[in-house]
């Protein structure tokens, strides 16, 4: 219903007609988010819905046709799903037409500064922080910053503050304002008291804020960074979700050590098998449909260094993407009827190697798939060029 729509009495419900998403799009875009939570029984509907350009309402018999562009988005690894049997292939492949992968933040550090900016402000518009808010958060960063502490004795504090700004601060300063006091008439000080400015705040929170965010291993969920300047803003503190202590000198002979260089190597081994999946997925099944004959001469393939098929089929088999390969290049030769090739052929003269042109696939592929049919055209161009030859003559 919520896709197709329904018409009135259909359902317990149903008080009228009502359309659904493709309907209510129509001559539009359709945005389909988290596609791989689709039970099958939907994606099957669903794929006969793009594939046929038209949708049943719920309790109709009868077609309403859509036109709409389609954008599906999955946090999920559809590709595993399908191998797991949770998501339907012909659907991946219908969907699948122009893909964009959102790297994971940690392959992408340099977006982490420019992320937490965008959300500051849109949570200090929604929430409605105020500036004494976040005064009061860049006051706790100075501070932290200078190893400057509420909890300092007088003693303590002013030596602290003498250092910091050269000069020397009265005795009674402490016993009248109270460390805290200190703290923020130092801060005004630091950094004057005309920059005392919104936009100075929000430079300070994002920078102290990134600098601590890219010591954290982001699983790649831009709303997990979203939260955690939310939280920091309510919090009054910045507040990552986790804070990994930094390695000391001797750990390169301890067995703490040992097991970071390991998880280091680990995880370097899993970003370059990533690195590989990807350059796989945009050429090789992407591009070229999983016709590997043709993917090994792309030049970007062979900048990553593989440049023979046997080379690249381990690869595919490496990150798992060889039935993948096999299914799209299935898919893509199933997809040419013979219709549209006996009419290519007249249109070409029976020459095959045009064919191949026209279709982008080797000789040795298109023989391999349609060689015998080939054959019979050709016999057949061949056998009426004949019959006009001889009728002319």
């Amino acid at each position: 219903s919520e896709l197709f729509g329904h018409i009135k009495g259909s359902f317990t419900g149903a008080a009228g007609n009502r359309d659904g998403a493709f309907l209510s799009a129509k001559g539009g875009t359709l945005f389909l988010d988290e596609v791989g939570e689709l039970p099958l029984q939907v994606q099957s509907k669903l794929l006969r819905a793009v594939e046929n350009k038209e949708v049943y309402p719920v309790g109709s018999d009868k077609p309403s046709k859509i036109n709409v562009r389609i954008i599906a988005a999955a946090s999920q690894d559809l590709r595993k799903m399908i191998a797991e049997g949770k998501f339907q292939n012909a659907l991946y492949h219908r969907l699948n037409i122009l893909n964009i992968c959102i790297p994971s933040l940690r392959e992408r550090p340099e977006d982490i500064p420019l992320l937490a900016g965008h959300f500051f402000k849109v949570h200090c518009e929604e929430y409605d922080f105020s500036l004494s808010q976040v005064y009061e958060i860049c006051v706790k960063l100075f501070a932290e910053d200078n190893k400057l502490d509420g909890k300092m004795n007088g003693c303590e504090l002013l030596a602290k503050a003498e250092e910091l700004l050269g000069y020397d601060f009265s005795k009674n300063l402490y016993q009248t304002q109270g460390a805290e006091k200190i703290i923020e008439f130092l801060f005004k000080l630091y950094y004057g008291t005309k920059n005392m400015e919104a936009e100075f705040f929000e430079k300070m929170f994002v920078r102290r804020f990134s600098e601590k965010a890219l010591k954290y291993d982001w699983p790649g969920n831009v709303r997990e960074l979203s939260a955690a300047v939310l939280r920091s803003l309510v919090n009054k503190e910045i507040d990552i979700p986790v804070s990994f202590s930094e390695a000391g000198e001797n750990q390169k002979t301890t067995r703490a050590g040992r097991r970071k260089r390991k998880k280091d190597n680990q995880k370097k081994a899993e970003q370059n098998k990533r690195e590989i999946r990807k350059i796989m997925e945009e050429v090789v099944i992407g591009e070229y449909n999983g016709r590997i004959s043709l993917a090994v001469e792309d030049d970007r393939l062979r900048k990553a260094g593989i440049d023979t098929i046997p080379k690249l089929i381990r690869r595919l088999d490496l990150v798992s993407l060889r039935e993948v390969a096999r299914d799209a290049r299935k898919e893509f030769f199933g997809s040419i009827s013979e219709k549209e090739i006996r009419e290519r052929m007249v249109e070409y003269d029976g020459n095959i190697r045009k064919l191949c042109k026209h279709y982008n696939i080797s000789f040795r592929e298109i023989n391999e798939h349609f060689g015998e049919m080939l054959k019979e055209i050709k016999d057949e161009i061949k056998g009426e060029r004949k019959k006009k030859k001889e009728k002319k003559q």
